[in-house]
């Protein structure tokens, strides 16, 4: 038997959506693959993730560096003594701590954790490993050619100033034979390598972290 007009309409009417709806914000996810195809093409993409501008240093098949575009805050390498390097310093903690904690909880599904090896100290003793989902940049990866083209490249400011940031080793490959047990390489305010002592305040906190261009969830 043929179906009536009205009988169309109404089997019409359930598959489709008569009311206009705003399109849905995009996935994070979707924003990260976006943000990964536009550097392999153009060399250069940034993003926004919770309130924050982000720039991509590197990307793979499945994963994109990211490090925040200009300091986020001024702060300790570490405080009270003894500094025994990267992995048990406050700075570490803070950052795999209280400020992974603001992210958005989108984001930190796609967090990866990275191993890294650092030296404790500047007379190159053992390198000390830790597993971390946000991190300072070591020397290697901040030097010319790496993630940054040049010192104007890397060269970052803070509230609008140009400003100096903590770089989480004493630096394979610098000259650190001068550099005290409790300093630990910087970027300054002209992009240049240089050393700071681990308790002074006015250090630029710039993180960075490695995401995830797919996940469960998302």
């Amino acid at each position: 038997m043929a179906k009536s007009l009205q009988q169309i309409n109404l089997e019409f009417k359930k598959e489709c959506d008569f009311e206009k709806k705003p399109a849905g914000l995009p996935r994070f996810a979707d924003i990260l693959r976006a943000a990964s195809a536009e550097f392999r093409y153009r060399g250069k993409a940034e993003i926004e993730m919770g309130g924050v501008a982000w720039r991509a240093l590197a990307t793979e098949n499945d994963a994109i560096l990211l490090i925040s575009k200009e300091i986020l805050g001024l702060r300790k390498f570490h405080g009270e003594p003894p500094f025994r390097g990267w992995r048990e310093s406050d700075i570490r903690a803070y950052l795999n701590g209280a400020f992974l904690g603001a992210f958005p909880a989108e984001a930190r599904e796609l967090i990866r954790e990275i191993e890294h090896r650092t030296a404790r100290s500047a007379d190159g003793d053992e390198d000390v490993a830790s597993r971390d989902g946000i991190f300072l940049l070591s020397f290697d990866e901040a030097r010319d050619g790496e993630y940054f083209a040049d010192e104007k490249d890397r060269a970052a400011a803070y509230d609008g100033e140009s400003w100096w940031w903590w770089l989480r080793c004493p630096g394979a490959g610098f000259d650190v034979k001068s550099a005290a047990s409790d300093m630990v390489m910087a970027v300054d305010k002209n992009g240049l390598f240089n050393r700071a002592y681990v308790d002074l305040a006015m250090g630029g906190v710039r993180p960075a972290l490695w995401m995830e261009l797919s996940g469960a969830g998302v």
